[in-house]
């Protein structure tokens, strides 16, 4: 096996023309268009023409580059080509950033400030998915960035495939009743998903207390919870991929580190989700915490079809 690889490791040296990089082009090749791109580039800068029009010139050039590149600063070019890339690299670089900085403050202009996902307005959410479908047709690399415009980056896409989602789904339904349960004073014990669950059961906690109000609360931490709802301790159960896959059962009580474990409400909204005609409470939650492994989103629907009777849907 060592002298396979070895082998082929050598005929790579031997042959220049064996790049396989994008498109299967040869080093020559590569070099070619970094002189083209790079001479593109400075027709760009010597012609008079409008900043919007040089902005898009450039970006057509740099969506070029980046639809081909793939790895080519590997490569051991002469100091000229390397010089042409390195410019190259960061002019489309700037352009992307620049880019994305524009259509994040059209977005925040936009959508609402408290809550940046409601989507009642249809005025606003049109523009909202124009900007969405702006950020989707440019490109943007944003995998070159560095660690903090890289998670913008994936903020805005995610933020964008969320909103998309939600615009999907009706919000017309025949039978309003979920509208009853008042999300204000929402009760903890509706923490049930297929995925995700507060379990108060063994305990007997105060649910006259162990309510947040859905509109204001962004995030609450597990001292948070088993203050709130009066217990000494609770369970959460959480389906999870990240090592072994399945259910994972877990007590806390007040001798554990509960202010290392904490669910975000990314959202929540109205939605015939099931088609039934009767609409649901749909929320959005993150279980977060201070540890190593990914976060995991989890999808809360909570339905009625009789008065004063709130139920998880499964």
């Amino acid at each position: 096996m060592k002298k396979l690889l070895g082998i082929i490791i050598l005929v790579f040296l031997l042959n220049p023309f064996s790049y396989a990089g994008a498109y299967n082009l040869t080093k020559d090749e590569i070099k070619n268009l970094i002189i083209e791109y790079d001479q593109q580039l400075s027709k760009i800068y010597s012609q008079n023409f409008s900043d919007e029009e040089k902005e898009n010139k450039i970006l057509e050039v740099c969506n070029q580059f980046f639809s081909k590149e793939d790895s080519w600063w590997e490569l051991n070019f002469d100091n000229n080509i390397d010089t042409k890339y390195e410019k190259l690299s960061e002019e489309c670089k700037t352009q992307h950033l620049d880019l994305m900085k524009q259509l994040s403050n059209k977005l925040d202009a936009v959508r609402d400030k408290a809550d940046i996902y409601d989507i009642s307005d249809k005025t606003r959410l049109k523009k909202i998915l124009e900007i969405c479908e702006d950020f989707e047709n440019a490109n943007i690399q944003y995998n070159w960035f560095s660690q903090v415009k890289l998670n913008q980056g994936i903020g805005f896409d995610r933020y964008c495939g969320k909103i998309k989602e939600k615009s999907a789904i009706t919000a017309d339904a025949e039978f309003a009743l979920i509208k009853e349960l008042d999300i204000k004073k929402f009760n903890l014990k509706y923490f049930k998903s297929k995925t995700f669950e507060l379990d108060f059961s063994k305990f007997e906690p105060d649910f006259n207390k162990c309510i947040i109000d859905l509109e204001t609360v962004k995030s609450i931490d597990y001292k948070k919870i088993l203050q709130t709802c009066n217990v000494k301790k609770f369970y959460t159960n959480e389906y999870t991929t990240y090592g072994k896959q399945g259910f994972e059962e877990t007590e806390w009580s007040a001798s554990s580190d509960l202010s290392s474990r904490w669910i975000i409400i990314l959202d929540h909204y109205y939605a015939d989700v099931n088609k039934d005609n009767y609409l649901d409470l749909v929320i959005k939650i993150l279980a977060e915490g201070s540890y190593s492994g990914p976060s995991t989103a989890h999808e809360i629907i909570i339905t009625s079809k009789t008065k004063g009777i709130f139920k998880i849907l499964e």
